[in-house]
C-alpha cells in the first residue's frame, strides 16, 4: 500500500452506484488533497484538489471517512491498473483499504 509520512495514501469508497476517493500527493510546495467522485455507472464525475498541512492529515482523514459512511458509503477494495516494465503492457493490482 503506497504511503505518504506514514498516512495510507488512498481510500476509496463506494455505494451501489457512485464512487469516492481521495490520496494525498505531494504538489511542488505543499501537500495536496486529491478528491474524486463520480458514478460508477457514467462517465459523470469530478475532481478537486485542496492544499493541507501536515498537522491536519489525520483529523482530515477522520473527517472525511466518518462523512462518508453517514452517507451511505462503504469502504472498498482498491482496484488499479498498473503499468510495468514489461512490453506485454500491464498488470492488474488489487489491494484492500484498511482504514
Amino acid at each position: 500500500m503506497e504511503t505518504l509520512l506514514g498516512y495510507q495514501n488512498r481510500r476509496r469508497f463506494t455505494t451501489k452506484t457512485k464512487y469516492y476517493q481521495y490520496w494525498v500527493q505531494n504538489d511542488l510546495f505543499d501537500l495536496v488533497l486529491v478528491k474524486t467522485w463520480g458514478s460508477l455507472t457514467s462517465k459523470r464525475g469530478n475532481q478537486q484538489s485542496v492544499p493541507v498541512a501536515h498537522q491536519e492529515l489525520e483529523g482530515l482523514f477522520a473527517l472525511i471517512d466518518k462523512t462518508r459512511l453517514a452517507h451511505g458509503y462503504l469502504p472498498s477494495l482498491r482496484v488499479g491498473i498498473e503499468k510495468t516494465r514489461q512490453a506485454s503492457g500491464y498488470s492488474l493490482m488489487l489491494s484492500a483499504s484498511s482504514n
